[in-house]
């Protein structure tokens, strides 16, 4: 078998595993459904090394399975109400973040997503 064969057959078998993995990434997006968010009145960052982001002031779960008080464990998001600032927090050991509806919500490891 030549080099030239050899090259076709793997862009033939690597076309087919992208053909075949495409839907499948697409289902799993489907069935995650949105982030999990809060909403409060205010949002300001604390300069810290870890992206820490600090919320105040009426928070509430907006959509997701959030705890009200304590560590929040995986992604979220937090949008600040009056700033229209929104911010993900992802999850970096022990937790993303802490809750205490309904005055404040802190992330860990966030960045801005509405620059």
């Amino acid at each position: 078998m030549s080099i030239t064969r050899r090259t076709a057959r793997a862009l033939v078998v690597a076309a087919t595993a992208a053909a075949l993995a495409g839907p499948a990434a697409t289902a799993t997006a489907v069935t995650t459904g949105p982030v999990p968010e809060y909403t409060c009145d205010n949002l300001r960052a604390d300069i810290s090394p870890v992206g820490r982001w600090d919320a105040f002031g009426n928070c509430e779960v907006v959509h997701g399975n959030l705890p009200e008080h304590g560590p929040v464990h995986g992604e979220f998001r937090i949008w600040g109400r009056f700033s229209e600032a929104v911010v993900l927090c992802e999850f970096v050991a022990p937790a993303s973040g802490f809750a205490d509806l309904p005055f404040h919500v802190e992330g860990r490891h966030c960045h801005r997503l509405d620059t």
